[in-house]
């Protein structure tokens, strides 16, 4: 119960409030949600300096993108599942930065190497790169999608809005022609 005995807004009443334009309605949403989402992501992440950016992050998404809630119900659902999705997409990319420094031998720990082995990881890099955007899109779209972004097949399919077996023959072909291109390079023949 409120100061004066009626009970605080719920959310659908608040995101109303938010949407017709009243700051004071989302700042009441996330005054109320943001410990909750900051605890969990704090659980899930380990830091809590990392948990305190991701919710930030959700909230930037509950104003740019604010969902419907049925009258009643709470927010903290779609907070929760937008605060996973940062998480998932944050994790997603860092594995594939990881896949990219070992493909290309590149040290993890960013400085421990010799100069040399940087400058050499460095070219690699220059030179996948090169060769991967001499891919056709369709192929480029798929490698990257499943080497760097990490998603399955059935998302990539998703995503490309083909068939899971277009997707499986786009990733192979893209990676027969990035070793065709890249060959030349890890042979030591002339450019």
């Amino acid at each position: 119960m409120g100061a004066t005995g009626m009970p605080p807004p719920t959310d659908s009443e608040l995101m109303t409030h938010a949407r017709d334009g009243d700051p004071a309605g989302l700042r009441m949403l996330i005054d109320r949600h943001k410990d909750a989402v900051v605890n969990y992501l704090h659980r899930m992440t380990g830091s809590r300096v990392r948990a305190e950016e991701l919710a930030q992050e959700s909230f930037v998404r509950l104003y740019l993108t604010p969902p419907r809630v049925d009258n009643g119900a709470s927010l903290a659902p779609w907070l929760f599942r937008v605060a996973t999705n940062l998480l998932r997409n944050e994790e997603r990319r860092a594995r594939g930065l990881k896949r990219l420094r070992w493909l290309l031998g590149s040290p993890a720990n960013g400085g421990a190497a010799e100069q040399e082995a940087r400058l050499l990881a460095d070219e690699a890099q220059r030179q996948t790169q090169a060769a991967l955007q001499e891919l056709p899109l369709p192929f480029r779209a798929a490698l990257v999608l499943r080497e760097i972004q990490g998603l399955s097949y059935d998302e990539i399919a998703a995503t490309l809005g083909c068939p899971v077996g277009t997707v499986r023959s786009r990733i192979n072909r893209g990676r027969e022609l990035l070793r065709g291109r890249l060959a030349p390079y890890w042979n030591g023949e002339p450019q």
